[in-house]
């Protein structure tokens, strides 16, 4: 597989391309790029049996490659922003191979579906975007690129309200799910964009990091997810609107990371809580006897007997 590596950041970056066949990483490289700059990469594998295996260089893109003859060589194509710790983003674009498989389908109850859309479009100029307005769900607009013209194309919107139980579940605080099918072959289809909105109420209630939300795509091949370049675009009546980009039609669902409680910012305006404090509880004392009281004039009465004892023993003397 040959890699383009390009750095479209300010600064010089470090960067890795894995080469991974049915979710193993069987080669890899890696190097740094200046700013500005970008260089071509060639990572090869060889396979001793025949047989379809699904091919990605750092999960940009998922493809199934037939292989005929024991031996693997092929392109894959994509593009995406990859961030750089401490430097500005690079983008990694891969070529891509053709045929493009069929993508297996995952059948919708009808219990599940809460609102549905159904579009016909007449025709899909090849290498011109085409753009279907979508009014029932919270997916708002799919732009399809087709590399040939395809003509009376139906498209189908589902929103549902909980996971198919053939799909595994996310780790990530889940907003909605949705299925989008289409008759157009997967060979044909060249770029897909999704956009989509989430009610701000749900972003504020649940604490949802606004820049970790995602539209993420269920791969049928590998049984997992994978998370799609987003970026938020906009915003309107309560909604944040977002774009993603996307090789194929499947299962999606709209996921975002929950803030962690400890690092919440603090509101300048919002006054401190004031510190509750329990009253100390009052110290009971037993109240002293009181003194009995003096008889008034008692002391007076007691000097004047003893004045007159005296006088009355003198007088007993002088006798």
């Amino acid at each position: 597989a040959t890699v383009l590596v390009e750095n479209t950041g300010g600064m010089a970056e470090n960067f890795i391309a894995n080469l991974i066949i049915d979710g193993v990483i069987v080669n890899n490289t890696t190097g740094i790029l200046d700013a500005g700059t970008n260089t071509t990469l060639s990572l090869t594998h060889t396979i001793n049996e025949a047989g379809t295996y699904n091919v990605t260089i750092n999960s940009l893109l998922n493809i199934a490659v037939t292989i005929t003859a024991p031996s693997l060589s092929s392109k894959v194509s994509s593009t995406r922003n990859r961030g750089g710790g401490g430097g500005g983003g690079g983008t990694l674009r891969v070529v891509d191979p053709k045929p493009k498989p069929e993508i297996k389908q995952i059948p919708i109850i009808k219990e599940l579906i809460k609102a549905e859309e159904l579009l016909d479009i007449d025709i899909i100029e090849a290498n011109i975007p085409k753009v279907a307005e979508i009014e029932e769900t919270n997916i708002m607009k799919i732009m399809i690129t087709t590399s040939t013209n395809v003509s009376n194309v139906s498209l189908k919107v589902q929103q549902l309200i909980k996971r198919p139980i053939e799909v595994i579940e996310m780790q990530d605080t889940i907003y909605q799910y949705f299925n989008i099918t289409t008759g157009i072959k997967s060979e044909d289809i060249c770029n897909i964009t999704i956009e989509f909105k989430v009610n701000t109420s749900w972003i504020d209630e649940n604490n949802i990091i606004l820049g970790s939300i995602s539209l993420n795509r269920f791969n049928t091949t590998t049984k997992i997810w994978d998370i799609l370049p987003t970026e938020q675009i906009g915003e309107t009546n309560g909604y944040i609107i977002f774009s993603s980009k996307t090789p194929h039609f499947s299962i999606f669902t709209i996921t975002g990371s929950v803030e962690d409680p400890m690092e919440l910012p603090i509101d300048p305006s919002e006054p401190e809580p004031e510190m509750e404090f329990e009253p100390e509880p009052e110290m009971e004392f037993e109240p002293e006897p009181e003194p009995e009281p003096e008889v008034p004039g008692f002391g007076i009465v007691a000097t004047i007997l003893a004045l007159l004892g005296a006088v009355l023993l003198f007088k007993e003397n002088k006798k």
